[in-house]
């Protein structure tokens, strides 16, 4: 069995009896069938068998999975049942423990998220590292509303959950040693209204430069305004989206999960939203180097990591990448970096409390 395959098995068996016991409970309170019955009668009867995950049988999977509402988490699990062999490689790129430890636990949550609910996943694997940080947040002692200072910060239209998982999780930051230094050249993709941002520019000092790309209207117009209001000399707003290349899109959906919809082919044009790849904006901006990249894009990641092909490649940034949007976002991106720059090492982390905000960084 591969080290995947007994992850899932491990998690399935440990979910199974969280539903059991959700079932006997929900018994005291009700006479009638629930959901968690119906579904712990399909885990028994279809998945488990006793006699292993590696037998299961994945058409009956696939029917699971599409009652299931968290698309990215049961699509990751599917995956895992599929394509065992290529997760246990994603492992084995993976730099230190620490990161290997944090994949065991995403394999993990994914599949008891998928199995029994979100509730009962974070009750079975909460992330433990964050427990140290979690209630003794700067943050939280500070809001005054919807504006309000912190070590003379001050922010408009940002929420709390945003600002503590990037100014008290250290969301971009790997352990000190991926992070963005003093003279930095920084991309943020996917600026959002300025909370990392702000994390950025104390770090890279006044003769660094962040280019904060953020393409929807409202997020922009706030994204200004944090930058007005703290006298950020340091960054340059973009109003625009990243992708595999220079194109217009238009909008999907509006706030922190706003997704773009770009042309099919060169001569369409589907909206008015500026799309660049990062290697033509180098070209056309004539920058000598990029330091580091952040991504949190909804789910384009990997699509503008392959617009910034030339850049990885001549420059080697510094990489943050969000990989919990997509089902195979983690699979698909440690397999396209490892391929585009080999000497990369490759560091894994997660910055919330729930399934969202699983962080790749790498660094030569």
């Amino acid at each position: 069995m591969s080290h995947t395959e007994d992850l899932v098995e491990q998690a399935s068996e440990v979910s199974i009896k969280a539903l059991e016991n959700s079932y006997q409970e929900s018994q005291k309170l009700s006479s009638n069938q629930t959901w968690v019955r119906s579904i712990a009668i399909f885990v028994n009867t279809h998945i488990f068998h006793k006699i292993g995950l590696h037998v299961t049988r994945l058409e009956k999977m696939d029917e699971l999975i599409a009652q299931m509402g968290n698309w990215s988490c049961s699509g990751s699990f599917e995956s895992f049942l599929h394509r065992p062999e290529e997760w246990d490689r994603v492992y084995e790129m993976l730099s230190d423990d620490y990161s290997k430890a944090t994949f065991d636990w995403f394999v993990k949550y994914r599949t008891a998220i998928t199995l029994t609910s979100l509730v009962i996943a974070k009750k079975l694997y909460s992330f433990e590292p964050l427990q140290k940080t979690i209630g003794h947040s700067a943050i939280k002692k500070h809001i005054l509303g919807n504006n309000f200072p912190i070590a003379n910060i001050k922010t408009r239209g940002m929420d709390y959950q945003c600002l503590r998982e990037s100014l008290d999780y250290n969301q971009y930051d790997y352990q000190s040693f991926v992070s963005a230094l003093v003279n930095d050249t920084v991309i943020d993709a996917g600026a959002y209204r300025g909370d990392t941002v702000l994390f950025f520019s104390s770090k890279i000092g006044r003769e660094g430069i962040i280019y904060a790309f953020e393409p929807d209207n409202k997020n922009y117009e706030y994204l200004e305004k944090n930058i007005q209001l703290n006298h950020l000399i340091n960054v340059k707003a973009i109003k625009a989206g990243l992708g595999y290349r220079s194109s217009l899109a238009k909008q999907q959906g509006t706030g922190g999960g706003i997704n773009l919809q770009v042309a099919n082919n060169f001569n369409e044009k589907v909206g008015s939203i500026k799309v660049y790849s990062i290697d033509d904006f180098i070209a056309e901006n004539k920058l000598s180097k990029i330091d580091f990249i952040k991504m949190d894009i909804e789910g384009w990641e990997l699509d503008a990591l392959k617009g910034a092909e030339n850049c990885l490649k001549s420059c080697k940034p510094k990489l943050a990448v969000c990989v919990y949007h997509k089902p195979e976002d983690l699979l698909n991106i440690v397999n396209y970096l490892k391929q585009i720059v080999p000497g990369y090492q490759l560091y894994l982390d997660h910055k919330s409390t729930s399934w969202n905000e699983t962080i790749l960084y790498a660094t030569v």
